[in-house]
Parts: structure tokens; sequence; C-alpha cells
């Protein structure tokens, strides 16, 4: 009887790790999520792992008060000029993988503390894209901390489903930030991805657990 309880409770557990392990698709956390490469003092133009466009680069705690953070932490920023522009850094994060995943983007976001604000009719966006395409986006100006007034985490949920038109296993996924700015600067930091396991795949382990506390 406790030879067959055993190896019941070893089937479960077993497939409730096989059914948590369907839910990590090959989507993962961007390189350089936290933009400490490289390392400048003040204002760098590089960010390491994204591809970047307009104007864009990283900041840190010793170019004057106006970051938040230790003097060594580091922050990707898009910021305008006299007349406005347009600012983007992206990086492909992994492909699609088959049947329907749910991902939680995460990320901090502020502005420059001091010098212009964000101006009016500005727009910063996450977006999703799925070979090139934008398939999701999230609008996050109107969370943006008024200048020197802290920072806000942001939370962007997406899911992936091969079942929708256009979305195909083993299409690139790409993460895009960009800033249409008419003043200002949108400071972002710590992106992370993670999966958001489905409900059936967190009852089955927790079923798994159960059978392996009975038997002990």
């Amino acid at each position: 009887m406790r030879t067959r309880q055993f190896m019941t409770a070893a089937l479960m557990t077993s497939l409730a790790f096989a059914a948590a392990n369907t839910t990590q698709a090959a989507v993962v956390s961007p390189t350089n999520g936290d933009f400490e490469s490289p390392d400048a003092t003040g204002f760098g133009s590089v960010i390491d792992n994204w591809t970047q466009s307009g104007n864009t680069g990283v900041v840190d705690g010793n170019n004057g008060t106006n970051y938040p953070g230790p003097a060594t932490n580091q922050w990707a920023v898009m910021f305008a000029n006299n007349n406005g522009s347009t600012g983007s850094i992206e990086q492909s994060v992994g492909t699609v993988d088959a049947g329907s995943t749910m991902y939680r983007l995460t990320f901090d976001q502020t502005q420059n503390a001091g010098g212009v604000g964000i101006g009016a009719a500005s727009l910063t966006v996450v977006e999703l894209l799925v070979d090139g395409v934008v398939v999701d986006a999230l609008n996050t100006t109107a969370a943006i901390p008024d200048q020197g007034l802290g920072v806000s985490n942001e939370i962007f949920d997406f899911t992936l489903d091969t079942a929708d038109a256009g979305i195909e296993a083993g299409d690139d996924v790409t993460v895009r930030f960009r800033a249409d700015l008419n003043g200002g600067q949108w400071v972002i930091d710590n992106v992370e991805i993670e999966v958001v396991p489905e409900p059936g795949s967190l009852a089955l382990l927790g079923l798994g657990g159960l059978l392996v506390a009975r038997r002990r």
C-alpha cells in the first residue's frame, strides 16, 4: 500500500513539474534590463544589448541630483531636444511558444527631477512586437510621477497565443520602450519579464504537494 501511495505521489509530482515547465516559454527577461552596462559616469550614449533610436542613453546619480537612487544606479533615458523628439530602445526577448502563455513585464519609471518636465501631449508607451508588428501596448504617460516625486512601478500583462491570427510558434518577440516627447526626459529601470502560471498548473502543483505530504 505504501509503495502504491509513493508511486502515486511521485507520478503526480512529476506531472505537476511537467505542467509547470510547459508554462516556461522561450520569452525571457531582457539582457541588461537594469541598464548597468556599460558603466557610465553622469551620462552615456550607449546602452548595451538594446537597439537604440533617437535621443537615448543612460544616466546615473552622478549626473547632478536629478535621478533617484544611489550615485552608481543607472537608468535608461529617452529625452527631447528643443523641438521635441522621438526616442526608443528595444530588445528581442525570445520566441513564441506553441499554445497560449501569459507574461508579466514590470519596470520602474520616473522623469528628470530638474530642468524641463515632460511636456503636454507627450506619449510614453511600452510596445510588444511579434515579428516586427505591434500586437499589444501599454501607455504609461499618465502614471509617470511629477518631477521630484519618486518612482512608479508599472505592470504590463500580455498573452502570446498561437491561436491568434499573425502569431505562430517560433516568431520573434521584441519589447520596445518608445517616447514621443515635447519636452523633458522619460527614465526607466529594472525591466523584467516573468511567466504567469495558468490556474490549472497551480492547482496541479498543489495536488502533487498534498500527495507527498500525505505519504509523509
